[in-house]
């Protein structure tokens, strides 16, 4: 007989996640990899939140920033667009700014463009349009060309001031734009390659042609954009020219009507009666005011002796005027003059001289090749000290052509970008307030110096409390830090105040607190005789906790923190909000804070600015007065002004260093209040045609107009991105795009029973080596804290792993292979791979038929 038996086999079976699918029915998840970027962004709303740890690096957010880049596009629509493309180069109308594409003009000193000369050592007709070329036509037919150049000095700076040109204090000092006396502003050079031919005649056909009569004479030149009338025969020589300008132009007739105009405040008038003589002895006859004058070409009429105030002739001429009856011709004379003209002689080896009055500090050079003036050149040296305070000018006084405008800076002194470090006096304390590169804002008490210490010396402070008890440690790796006391910790990058507030022996938990925000920190600690040590995460930093006692105490040591630049004697650099650097420091012969400006300056040094703190004391550690002053300021020049120049007739000083960072020291209220820049301050001075209010900038070129196609995004109305101390709504409500890891990222540290813990994380197979070092991964889950809503966690080891992977997804396009079909990978630099892990199928059941 024949019967069928099932047998079970029972066994164990191992398969890999690439596996599953296959093996397991409906193994694919509604939320894939595969189809990235959804479900985070569709066509219509960018349909999610990306939360970054509050304590994240920059590292994070840059990654989290370029995430939202390409998931903004992923919806966005195609446009054509009409787009207007300006060609050539920006400029300023009227003027040109002591500015180059890789200049800017700084504070004055002998430091790189710290001069208008050291950022322009000149301007061309390519700066400046005033000083375009001329070209001067002769009677013959001839022409020459005039060129100009107008050369800047040393002496001309942007500084610290508190007096005005007169040399009296002003109301609160500021920065001006200042130029010293008897030190040049500028020399204006007037060159003309052929020469300037003073034996070209002016009518070379007449018949009183003389060999020598200068045809330069009653020529209009132009100099930096104003025009002069060149004078007479006797006003020219090849080492002499006399010019005539700024008046206003007339013309008259001989018997005709008088003309009326107004010269210093008074009216005259003028007539052209007759003429006589002609040809080159022709002269118009005029009646000023009652008084006949006989002038020929380019003399002048003296209206006002006091002021030089002119009539200039600059030209007669002779006219045939036709019979009204058809008969002969009348004969007359016209003549064209300038109405309150000024007249300048520029002679070689001579200042210039303005009517009879010559021009202190200025003085004229000419250079001839015979008959011919190749080279004019101008120097002006003023006799005082010339001050323009921000919306003021400096005006050329010699051809009144050009103003030297200083338009500010181009950071306010005390603008809101500035970041504030200040430390000051609060009843028997010295308070010192700064923010971190984080932007966290701590105001610390400091109480009195603790001159005795564990192993460092006097480098403590006791901060708040009870004299003696709670400690401000500011040496490196400082030890006996007790419950209740803080320190400053930095890596010279992330720099925080944090306080050792609790030891839990039981769970091996120490707590502390960051002094600025409130925020916990937990270090776990493993044991090893009656001292235990930890990892503390701050940021990107990674520093050691050791030495944790289990005594009564329960001391501990931070260690590992980086002294940076200027860290000495133990103590930790601090770096601010904006970069600069600071440390306390305690010893008893100089307590105090140096602040030290960033060393991004390539052309010139940091300054550091010493703050002192004074104490006087009663007892033990008990503080009657304190005291807070600015004692000195080395590198890049110092400071310019501060504890110099007060504010009216209160004890606040003010000044500047010339990298921009702010000063004030009100000695009355013990406080020193630093306002410190992002980036270097710099000086808007612009050299603007006389008379322009204020500088206009536009671009010059060819304008041509293209259509071009435009991606339009899609924009969220709920948002883009949180911090994770504030997405627990939208745990609920959100696809969530979670960047960093469970050490950083609180909502990735809820989820860590899904994807990875901290101590999974730091786990070691050999001393020293952390298995997932130089590795992030990319993780889909689906449901994660709410039925419906995907999160995708984008972590790695540290913040440049978690970076990586985050500059897959915001080019997911080009690992669309990769990331197929998956809902985890891994990626390492920027490769991304498979994670394979072993899972475990408990009960495999085959049937068998077994013949008996």
């Amino acid at each position: 007989m024949q019967f069928e038996k099932t047998v079970k086999k029972i066994g164990t079976l191992l398969v890999g996640t690439a596996m599953m699918g296959s093996v397991l029915a409906g193994g694919a998840l509604a939320a894939n990899l595969g189809n990235y970027p959804a479900p985070f962004a569709t066509s219509d709303d960018f349909a999610s939140t990306i939360v970054v740890g509050a304590t994240a690096s920059t590292a994070d957010v840059v990654g989290a920033i370029n995430i939202a880049a390409s998931l903004a596009q992923a919806g966005a629509e195609s446009q054509e667009v009409s787009v207007s493309c300006t060609g050539g180069v920006t400029s300023v109308d009227n003027g040109a700014k002591i500015e180059t594409s890789s200049k800017k003009l700084r504070f004055s000193g002998a430091e790189a463009y710290g001069t208008l000369n050291k950022v322009k050592a000149s301007l061309t007709a390519n700066d400046l349009d005033l000083l375009k070329k001329y070209t001067v036509s002769y009677a013959d037919g001839t022409t020459t060309t005039i060129n100009q150049v107008l050369t800047l000095y040393g002496n001309t700076n942007v500084t610290f001031n508190e007096e005005d040109n007169a040399g009296e204090t002003v109301d609160s000092p500021r920065m001006v734009l200042r130029q010293d006396s008897s030190a040049n502003l500028y020399q204006l050079e007037i060159t003309s390659p052929a020469g300037l031919d003073i034996n070209q005649s002016s009518d070379s056909t007449s018949a009183d042609y003389k060999s020598n009569a200068p045809g330069l004479a009653g020529q209009d030149i132009q100099i930096m954009g104003k025009t002069f009338t060149v004078g007479t025969d006797s006003d020219i020589t090849s080492t002499k020219l006399v010019l005539y300008g700024g008046g206003e132009e007339k013309s008259l007739t001989a018997g005709g009507d008088a003309i009326t105009f107004t010269l210093d405040g008074e009216q005259h008038t003028i007539q052209m009666t007759s003429w006589t003589g002609t040809g080159t002895s022709l002269k118009g006859v005029f009646l000023l005011d009652g008084v006949t004058y006989e002038k020929a070409d380019n003399t002048a009429i003296t209206v006002n002796a006091e002021t030089n105030s002119q009539v200039t002739i600059k030209k007669v001429s002779e006219v045939k005027m036709p019979s009204v009856s058809g008969g002969a011709a009348t004969e007359s004379a016209t003549a064209t003059l300038f109405i309150g003209s000024d007249k300048l002689t520029l002679e070689d080896g001579q200042p210039v001289v303005i009517g009879d009055d010559s021009v202190t500090g200025s003085l004229v050079a000419i250079t001839a090749d015979g008959s011919k003036m190749k080279t004019i050149t101008v120097t002006y040296s003023p006799d005082e000290t010339l001050i323009a305070a921000a919306g003021e000018a400096i005006a050329d006084p010699i051809f009144g052509a050009v103003d030297f405008v200083f338009a500010g800076l181009s950071e306010a002194d005390k603008a809101d970008s500035k970041e504030e470090f200040k430390m000051y006096k609060s009843s028997n304390k010295a308070k010192l307030k700064f923010s971190n590169n984080a932007g966290t804002e701590y105001n610390i008490d400091l109480k009195t110096i603790t001159t005795t210490g564990s192993g460092v010396g006097p480098y403590t402070w006791t901060l708040g409390g009870t004299a003696g008890t709670q400690k401000l440690w500011v040496a490196q790796a400082a030890t006996d830090v007790t419950k209740g006391s803080s320190f400053f910790i930095s890596d010279g990058t992330d720099s925080y105040v944090l306080k050792y507030k609790s030891i839990s022996t039981s769970d091996k938990i120490v707590t502390l607190e960051d002094v600025g925000s409130g925020e916990e920190i937990q270090v776990g600690y493993t044991l090893t005789g009656v001292e235990g040590a930890g990892t503390l995460y701050l940021g990107s930093a990674t520093f050691t906790v050791s030495d944790i006692s289990i005594t009564s105490e329960y001391h501990l040591t931070v260690a590992d923190a980086d002294q940076g630049t200027g860290g000495t004697n133990g103590n930790v650099n601090m770096v601010t909000k904006n970069g600069a650097n600071f440390i306390v420091f305690s010893d008893a012969n100089a307590p105090g804070v140096t602040y030290t400006e960033t060393d991004d300056q390539s052309d010139t040094d940091k300054a550091t600015i010493n703050i002192t703190v004074a104490e006087t004391t009663t007892g033990s550690h008990a503080i009657d007065t304190v005291d807070v002053a600015v004692t000195a300021a080395s590198g890049n020049g110092g400071l310019l002004g501060a504890t110099t120049y007060s504010i009216l007739d209160s004890n606040v000083y003010d000044g500047v260093t010339r990298y921009g960072t702010y000063v004030v020291d009100n000695t009355d209220a013990d406080s020193i209040q630093l306002y410190y820049p992002d980036e270097q301050v710099t000086a808007n001075v612009y050299v603007m045609k006389a008379g322009v209010a204020a500088p206009s900038v536009s671009s010059t070129g060819t304008t041509t107009t293209a259509t071009a196609s435009v991606s339009v995004p899609a924009l969220s109305s709920t948002g883009v991105a949180v911090l994770d101390t504030e997405a627990e709504s939208y745990k609920s409500t959100s696809n969530l795009i979670l960047v960093g890891g469970p050490a950083v990222n609180k909502l990735v540290a809820e989820l860590s029973s899904k994807t990875r813990s901290i101590d999974e994380w730091r786990t070691q197979t050999v001393a020293g080596v952390y298995d997932y070092q130089g590795q992030a991964y990319i993780e889909v889950i689906d449901d994660a804290f709410s039925t419906g809503n995907a999160a995708l966690v984008v972590a790695g080891f540290d913040a440049a792993d978690t970076q990586a992977a985050c500059s897959v997804l915001q080019n997911y396009a080009n690992y669309a292979d990769d990331l197929a079909d998956k809902t985890k990978v891994k990626v390492v630099g920027s490769t991304v791979s498979e994670i394979e892990e072993v899972v475990a199928v408990e009960e495999e059941v085959v049937e068998e038929t077994v013949e008996e």
